[in-house]
């Protein structure tokens, strides 16, 4: 059930969404066949609706059936993009049958199951969806599939998402739970008025900072954790954007700037009172990648968060 031979199939419209698919495309299906499928019924009903009715069901729907897309797909991201920005509820107030997830599964495996040509003729969705990933705190293992479909579909000049895998290494998560983690773990409401001080704490010293998708995504997972060093229970990595040492905005921007990356803190590697090495702020770059800034250095910790905890665990080299 496609509509590629339908004319304006090729089309990246801006909708009047209070028109139907049926108007938009200017092609009327008529009444399915008798003895057609619920499927079959359901999406010819869907066509004549405004677009602005249709839920994330439907659109899960008419994606998946190919029907529609150029025309759905920017309402079907801001959905996407709408529930993964609300306040996730914790793990014991989670939906009762366990098996529903904050962002809706069924639609973005639609949305990544489509073919390259529809991201040739939408790059800028492909972007966007990208950004929808890697903002994601959690990558179902159910996905993995559709991702890496969607990875191989993306036209040039399109980067693929960095993402994490859905769960730290087995003795990286182990210590992760000790200190308080678990999967899916989300302090997004919380975390993120402890981002919003930081940015206007940069702009007050001059060097605006602005939190990238891989940094807010890693914060939402593991903010306002404590991580306790297991050799040297007085070392600990403060998963808050506003630890580190005081006035690092200066000196974080010129790391950037000597990066050619974005960078936003993650956290800081604090210690006791008057040791040298306290108050070292631990930044991310807009690919993932982790650093340990500090007055008297920087250094490199990680390729990706899980890589940067791994190496901190194994001893820093702080300054």
């Amino acid at each position: 059930m496609s509509d590629r031979g339908v004319p304006g199939r090729r089309r990246r419209p801006s909708p009047d969404r209070t028109r139907s698919l049926e108007q938009l495309e200017g092609h009327a299906w008529g009444e399915p066949a008798p003895g057609a499928t619920h499927l079959v019924r359901s999406v010819h009903a869907l066509r004549r609706r405004p677009l602005n009715t249709l839920t994330a069901d439907e659109l899960r729907r008419l994606i998946g059936q190919d029907v529609g897309v150029p025309w759905l797909l920017p309402i079907a991201l801001e959905v996407l993009r709408a529930e993964e920005e609300a306040p996730r509820p914790d793990a014991e107030e989670r939906w009762p049958h366990g098996d529903e997830r904050w962002t809706d599964d069924a639609l973005l495996g639609a949305i990544l199951r489509q073919g390259s040509g529809t991201w040739a003729d939408a790059p800028e969705s492909a972007r966007e969806l990208c950004a929808v990933l890697e903002a994601l705190t959690e990558v179902p293992s159910t996905l993995s599939a559709d991702i890496e479909h969607f990875t191989a579909a993306l036209p040039p000049g399109v980067p693929a998402p960095r993402l994490l895998p859905a769960t730290p290494p087995p003795g990286l998560a182990d210590w992760l739970r000790t200190n308080g983690w678990t999967p899916g773990r989300d302090a997004g409401p919380w975390i993120q008025d402890l981002i919003d001080e930081r940015v206007r704490d940069a702009a007050r010293q001059g060097h605006p900072l602005t939190p990238s998708p891989a940094a807010v995504r890693f914060l939402r997972s593991f903010g306002l954790l404590e991580l306790v060093h297991p050799k040297d229970p007085e070392r600990r990595w403060t998963v808050d954007p506003t630890a580190g040492h005081e006035g690092d905005a200066a000196g974080i921007a010129a790391l950037a700037a000597d990066l050619g990356r974005g960078l936003f803190p993650v956290g800081g590697d604090t210690r006791k009172a008057g040791d040298p090495r306290a108050g070292s702020s631990i930044v991310m770059d807009d690919l993932g990648r982790c650093f340990s800034h500090h007055p008297s250095g920087n250094h490199h910790l990680g390729e990706d968060a899980y890589a940067a905890l791994a190496q901190w665990l194994a001893g820093p080299p702080v300054p």
